[in-house]
Parts: C-alpha cells; sequence; structure tokens
C-alpha cells in the first residue's frame, strides 16, 4: 500500500523483490506527498508503522513537469548552448532530451520554475540526426528518474552562412606522410584533408618554397612533389 491506498497491481518476483503498481492520488491537495510504502503477504497484515519508520521506504508523489518557455530558442551549430526551461513543477527534473530519446543531457541547474541544461553542437549529436544541412528543430523533453515527459517546445539549429570564396580557399590538412624526407627533395608527400578541388592553382607550400608539381586526387586527398 501506498500510504492508505492499496496498489493497483502487485507482482512477487523473489522473497526478497516485488513490483507494484503506484496508484494515482485520490484526493491530490499539494504538488507532491510523501507517503510510506508498506507490504502484505495476505491482503490484511501489512508491515508495521511507527513514527520512525525507515525513511528508505517512501514514495514521493510529485506533478508532472510542465513546461512554458525555452531561452534562447536557437542553438550554436558548433558549440554547446546553455538553456533555460522555465514551467512548473520542474523540481525533480533530471535531463533534457532532445529529439533522440536514447541520450539525454543532466540538468546543471534546478529550481521549483525553471532548469538549466545544455544542449550539444550538432557535431555532438550520436548518432546524427536525420536533417536538413540548412536548419532544422528538435522537440524538447524531459527526463525524470521514471520516465519521459513531452513539452511543446523545440530548439532550432541554423547553419552558419559561408562565403562561397572563403571556403574554396581554406582548405584544412588532416594528416601529410610521410612526416619527414631529404633536403635535397624531390619526393611525393601524400596529403589527406578537406575541401580540395581541382584546379590550376593547386598548389603546396613548405614553410616558404612551393611545391615543383600538385596531383588532385580527390576532394580529401592530394600529392605534392
Amino acid at each position: 500500500s501506498f500510504g492508505n491506498v492499496t496498489a493497483r497491481k502487485s507482482v512477487w518476483i523473489s522473497p526478497s523483490l516485488a513490483m507494484c503498481i503506484a496508484p494515482g492520488l485520490q484526493n491530490p491537495s499539494s504538488s507532491s506527498l510523501n507517503v510510506q510504502v508498506r507490504i502484505s503477504n495476505n491482503g490484511i497484515d501489512f508491515s508495521d508503522t511507527n513514527e520512525d519508520w525507515n525513511k528508505t521506504n517512501n514514495y514521493l508523489f510529485i506533478d508532472r513537469p510542465e513546461a512554458f518557455t525555452v531561452k534562447p530558442d536557437v542553438a550554436s551549430w558548433d558549440r554547446n548552448t546553455t538553456l533555460t526551461i522555465r514551467g512548473n513543477g520542474m523540481r525533480f527534473v533530471t535531463s533534457c532530451i532532445f529529439g533522440d530519446t536514447n541520450h539525454s543531457y543532466p540538468i546543471i541547474d534546478a529550481s521549483t520554475n525553471e532548469v538549466k541544461c545544455t544542449v550539444p553542437a550538432v557535431s555532438k549529436f550520436h548518432p546524427l540526426p536525420a536533417i536538413s544541412k540548412a536548419a532544422f528543430r528538435l522537440p524538447i523533453l524531459l527526463g525524470l528518474e521514471n520516465g519521459i515527459v513531452p513539452t511543446k517546445l523545440e530548439i532550432s539549429y541554423t547553419a552558419p552562412i559561408i562565403d562561397a570564396y572563403l571556403a574554396e580557399s581554406q582548405p584544412v590538412i588532416n594528416s601529410i606522410k610521410p612526416l619527414h624526407g631529404s633536403s635535397s627533395g624531390n619526393e611525393w608527400i601524400q596529403i589527406h584533408g578537406v575541401g580540395f578541388i581541382n584546379r590550376k592553382k593547386l598548389t603546396c607550400v613548405f614553410g616558404d618554397l612551393e611545391s615543383e608539381d600538385t596531383i588532385f586526387i580527390s576532394s580529401s586527398e592530394i600529392v605534392c612533389k
């Protein structure tokens, strides 16, 4: 029983474990109510109660949290963003969930009326959401110890606008092989990276010295001599 209310259903698992379905409050008078859980083997005789009963047998009935606003409602594309979600009954929220219910992000601050949590940059979602490359929205859900509560809130992502010329003129090198060679030069160097473009001006520079020859393999690989 939960206080004076008998559980809807109880299941025996073993001599030391049972599972019960908690009843709803018959006359809820507040946003939370702490009751003692008692066990009976015959439906008549329940475990004893007294003023010094073991507080580990407490069960706390709480209202489901309601979220009204989120600020900011647009997250950074390339870095983590701290969000403040305001509403009612937020004190028992343990995590924020953005779209994918398999991944949650812990609360970093909580009070009765608001919680704060961090939404990750797009690159830190695992797996990446099935989204448009330019912009997308994810629903916000709230995690509790015993479940997930949906909200009507969303967080938006918008990809930054990149100047086409800058995008072309700034390739990125991820690796070079080999990392050393003869001082006389005349050796082929393999370079892997991002943003290589097959054009006449494609060139490698070693310090202040331009390569004698550069061959385009793909947008992620070139070789230089």
